[in-house]
This record gives structure tokens, sequence and C-alpha cells, in this order.
């Protein structure tokens, strides 16, 4: 072995652990990533079907639901999503459902806009008419 290239492995391995460091890293962030948008995909989940709950409900009544189902409906949303919260208004010649809660990614990212004007920018929402 010549002087020159004494060393010359050892910087190689070097370059090889940074290059593979690297990449590993990459990895974990879009496992980071995937678990993230999992967890939102839950909750976006969770409160369609909570929308489609009150729909049902409403088309089963004939589109009058008493005062006693509705809340119990809006307190069921409390127990099944983060700050859970529910709101039915009347639109046109039906009715307007929206199912908001609290987004942890929105609460870390205020850029984000509002899904809807009147709902707070930490919130995220799913909205129907029926």
């Amino acid at each position: 072995m010549t002087i020159k290239n004494r060393g010359f492995a050892l910087l190689e391995l070097l370059i090889a652990m940074f290059i593979v460091a690297v990449a590993i890293l990459g990895v974990v962030r879009l496992q980071v990533l995937a678990i993230q948008n999992s967890n939102q995909a839950y909750w976006y989940s969770m409160a369609t079907e909570q929308v489609e709950s009150l729909a049902e409900l409403l088309r089963a009544s004939n589109f009058t639901p008493t005062m006693q189902q509705v809340i119990a409906w809006q307190q069921h949303l409390a127990t099944v999503l983060p700050a859970g919260q529910g709101v039915m208004t009347t639109s046109g010649n039906g009715y307007e459902i929206t199912v908001s809660w609290l987004d942890r990614q929105r609460m870390a990212n205020p850029h984000i806009a509002a899904c809807k004007d009147d709902i707070a920018r930490d919130r995220d929402c799913v909205a129907m008419l029926v």
C-alpha cells in the first residue's frame, strides 16, 4: 500500500455511511407522513359516518327530528371526534349538516385555509346537504 492510498478506504466508508444515513432519514420522514395522512383520513371517515348517521335519522323521521335526537347526536360527536361539534341548519328545502373537529395539523400550519367561513382555522370539517 502506498502512502497516497492510506486512509482512502476509511474515507469511502464514511461517505457510504453518510449516504445510508440520509437515505434512512428520508424513509423515516416518509413513514411519519404516511402515519399523519392515515390519521387524517381516519378522522374524515369518522366525520363522514357521523354526517351520514344524522342524514339517515332525518330521512327516517320524515325530516322532522326531535330536539332530543339532535342533542344526542351532538353529544355522540364529542365522544368520537377530537372536540367534535355538529351543526344542522336549514338550507332551501332541506338541511345542511356540518361536523367539525380539532385538527392538530391545522394548528401547526395556520396558513391552511379554514374548511368553511364560520369554522375556526384549527378545525377540519365535513358538510352535506340533505
